[in-house]
């Protein structure tokens, strides 16, 4: 482990200022990581700036002979490797390939360079358009994973050859459309809609797309069913603030899947709701 840019050129040691950063190289080639966080040719005299410990402090000549240290381990190949062939030029080639094999796995995302750092806000979250294309020649079943961290290949696998039954349940919706952010909690209007009129537009929907989520919140599957036994409140009325409820019921799994199961039980008014202000 190395300190930050600051204390490494208090050293005034440029042989270990270019120690640490072909060290850093080595380890993000390692971890299939595209950035490191060095070299930084910030100049800083005011130590009120809070990023001052990322560079060589006030002097530039320090500060160049710094960068001139750690400069070479960064530099690489750029696409090397790359046959400088777009996706949609093998979109045909991969379906030959696939049509070989009994069972294939392809694995997509956005481009990680671009769209899954600071300063990178995206309109549509969707994929990029050649992944897209590759999806409907490929594919008849897609699996969406998001923000599953650096074990995201582990979790994908254990799931995706059975060795682990999923148990989790979306805490938000996932729109049809990802610039239509509509929550759980979206209030109806005085003109609340009418799934089965779509022709009757002066309503509390979109004209052009459905309002009904892609995955709506608490969404989720798993290897097996449950049959859920009818509901039994051990009283039908509450009075007071400290009342509570207890209702009783019994479930079973229908499959031969071992399996733990999130229980969730929701109630409304379905005379009247208040939307605040």
């Amino acid at each position: 482990m190395f300190p930050f840019a600051l204390p490494l050129s208090a050293t005034w040691n440029m042989t270990l200022n270019e120690q640490s950063a072909r060290t850093a190289v080595q380890e993000a080639t390692a971890d299939a990581l595209i950035w490191v966080f060095s070299p930084i040719v910030d100049i800083a005299r005011d130590p009120r700036w809070r990023r001052i410990m990322e560079g060589a402090d006030e002097d530039p000549l320090l500060g160049s002979q710094v960068v001139a240290a750690m400069l070479p381990p960064h530099r690489a190949a750029i696409d090397a490797g790359a046959d400088n062939r777009t996706m949609t030029q093998r979109i045909d080639e991969t379906v030959a390939a696939t049509q070989k094999s009994n069972v294939f796995i392809a694995v997509i995302g956005q481009i990680t360079k671009y769209d899954q750092r600071e300063a990178s806000s995206r309109a549509d979250i969707g994929l990029p358009v050649c992944p897209q294309r590759l999806l409907h020649a490929l594919f008849r079943t897609v699996w969406n994973s998001n923000f599953r961290s650096t074990e995201t290949g582990n979790s994908v696998a254990a799931v995706l050859f059975e060795y682990y039954n999923p148990v989790s349940k979306l805490t938000a919706n996932i729109s049809t459309f990802s610039w239509i952010n509509l929550t759980l909690l979206q209030p109806q209007d005085q003109r609340p809609r009418n799934s089965s009129d779509f022709l009757d537009q002066y309503r509390s929907r979109y004209l052009d797309i459905p309002n009904d989520p892609l995955y709506p919140f608490n969404y989720g599957l798993i290897y097996t069913t449950f049959s859920f036994g009818p509901l039994n409140p051990v009283k039908t009325e509450l009075h007071g603030g400290s009342d509570r409820l207890t209702i009783r019921f019994a479930i079973s799994n229908t499959d031969a899947y071992y399996v733990k199961e999130i229980i969730q039980l929701y109630i409304g008014d379905l005379v009247a709701s208040v939307t605040r202000a």
